[in-house]
Parts: structure tokens; sequence; C-alpha cells
């Protein structure tokens, strides 16, 4: 929760001092980026523990042991897909707004969600449900994402 705070009051200092010429507002990229951070991490559809326990249970062999996962990779392949998610976002979609911002989640959300949870059931022994599952959550935790980018990359601007 603080480093979202803490993030997008960074966004508002670049925006304020350091926008640049030519129209582009890296701050407001910036805030952008630290907004989709906290969405694509704050929400709970990643938690095995929440959701999926009995599922990843079940097929505990597929899967590292605790001491081994990789958490500090974890991080960085999120900072890196936010910043792509975002980096897209403000580069491809001409009318930024809450609206286009949804519908650029949503569909961001079923090329990854289709990639990662039917990809991942054609060549591993998952669960379909399990498969379903990571489909329905990178689409929810996706639009969740395009909505904060949308709202935060709109502020001060009108529809067009």
């Amino acid at each position: 929760m603080w480093f979202c705070l803490l993030y997008r009051l960074n966004g508002i200092i670049f925006h304020r001092f350091f926008t640049l010429g030519g129209g582009q507002d890296h701050g407001a990229v910036y805030s952008g980026m630290g907004g989709s951070i906290c969405g694509l991490a704050g929400n709970g559809f990643r938690d095995p523990r929440k959701l999926l326990m009995p599922t990843y249970e079940a097929i505990a062999e597929l899967w590292r042991p605790k001491e081994e996962m990789k958490h500090g990779l974890m991080a960085v392949v999120g900072l890196i897909a936010s910043a792509g998610f975002t980096g897209i976002y403000c580069c491809l979609v001409d009318r930024k707004n809450v609206s286009m911002g949804l519908l650029y989640g949503i569909l961001f959300g079923v090329v990854v969600g289709v990639g990662m949870g039917y990809g991942t059931y054609s060549l591993q022994a998952i669960p379909y449900n399990l498969a379903m599952s990571w489909l329905l959550a990178a689409i929810a935790e996706y639009a969740v994402g395009g909505l904060i980018v949308g709202a935060i990359l709109s502020c001060g601007k009108t529809d067009s």
C-alpha cells in the first residue's frame, strides 16, 4: 500500500517538474507503471494459498520445493511485465481513458491467460480447472491493471 502511494507521488513529482517537450508526459507514464504494478501485484488471484491450494497440492511434483523457488526472479518478472503492459498502452492506445484501459486490460488478459493456462495445459499434466483458473485470473488481473493505467494516464484529459 505504501509502495503504491509513494510510486504515485513519484509520478506526480515527475509530472510537475520533468515533463518533457513534445507532449509526452513521462511522469504520468511512470505513475501509470506504478499503478499497474500495484494493481497486478496487489490482487489475490495469484496467491495459490487462497484459491487454488488444493489443486496445487495435488500436483506438487510439478513445482519446485519452497526453498528452491525464485522469488527475486518473480519480482523482476513482475516489474518487466508491468513496464511492458504500461509501455504498450502508452505507445499504441490513442484514446487514453478508463474505458479504453479496461478494454486493453481485458484483451491483454485473454492473450496472456490463453498462453499461460492452455499453453501449459497442452504441454504439462496440469488439471483442466487450473488452466481455466489461470485464464480467468489473468483476465481479471489485467482488467484491473487496465483500469488503473487508464485512470492514471487520463488524469486531466477529456475523452476524445
